[in-house]
């Protein structure tokens, strides 16, 4: 196995249940990580999206490599705003499907309780520029309903309501004391995000809303006790190219909103330490 291919497996494992086991898995005893992905939805009010593949080796080796491109590609929100599971069929038929169906992408509320159900192309889906689209669509429903019911019945701490209030706030430190909160609740205020940024007719404070759901303290999906994200490769490795390339691109929707400096992401900063030690070059990182 190449050490980029490695590495985004390494990174995508925890936040897709059942991603790690798709090789091996079998249509026997319900696994303990779909029961574990059942207790996340329930935990933290998130619907989830179960992805259904077919149980022949060379495909679920191609839904693998698709799945793992997806999460270190595509843009990271999704990944956190739902709880992703990924099933074989005759696992799928069993759990939460209905025999001999072809909808190969399934919808369940926090409850577990299925809720839609379509068929996609998943492999081109998950490769391609509908991604975001195609999942928000199916995620939220039509006019938004799954996701005005879904933040409607979420336990939002009174902290979190607040900072939500306050991220268009004319308040700078106001503000920024806000963002900070919310980024730090990570998947848990996602959907009220997504929400937010739905209903808001200001551009910048959907701009703060992008920032904040593409820098925050990361998804606890497979390991509660260790915060994780899809940005795991080193800053300046763009895994869509063999070997190391400088992703000049990131820059832009990296960087300070207000001053336009590049805003390094923490799942960087441990990578950048260890080359300043090496090479002893200071290191300075930008925050707003």
């Amino acid at each position: 196995m190449e050490r980029r291919t490695f590495l985004k497996q390494l990174a995508a494992t925890p936040l897709i249940f059942g991603l790690g086991n798709l090789l091996s898995q079998e249509e026997g005893n319900t696994p303990g990580w779909y029961r574990e992905a059942l207790a996340k939805m329930k935990q933290t009010g998130r619907y989830g999206i179960v992805l259904v593949v077919p149980g022949g080796n060379p495909m679920r080796a191609t839904a693998e490599e698709a799945l793992s491109t997806a999460l270190a590609t595509q843009p990271p929100h999704l990944f956190c705003e739902a709880v992703f599971i990924v099933l074989v069929r005759k696992l799928a038929d069993r759990l939460v499907g209905e025999t001999g169906e072809r909808e190969n992408r399934i919808l369940l509320d926090p409850a577990g309780k299925r809720v839609a159900a379509d068929r996609v192309a998943l492999v081109p889906l998950l490769q391609g520029n509908d991604f975001s689209p195609s999942f928000e669509r199916f995620l939220h429903g039509k006019d938004n309903l799954h996701l005005r019911r879904q933040v409607r019945e979420m336990k939002v701490p009174k902290k979190l309501r607040d900072a939500l209030k306050k991220i268009d706030s004319d308040r700078i430190g106001e503000r920024t004391d806000a963002e900070k909160i919310l980024r730090a609740a990570g998947d848990n205020i996602m959907p009220a995000l997504a929400l937010l940024r739905i209903t808001t007719g200001s551009e910048e404070i959907q701009a703060r809303i992008d920032a904040i759901r593409n820098n925050h303290s990361g998804c606890t999906t497979g390991d509660t006790n260790a915060p994780v994200t899809n940005w795991k490769l080193p800053y300046g490795v763009s895994p869509a190219f063999p070997g190391l390339k400088l992703a000049t691109k990131q820059l832009e929707p990296d960087s300070c909103l207000g001053c336009g400096m590049a805003r390094i992401d923490p799942e960087s900063r441990p990578f950048l330490k260890i080359k300043s030690r090496l090479f002893k070059i200071p290191v300075k990182f930008h925050t707003r």
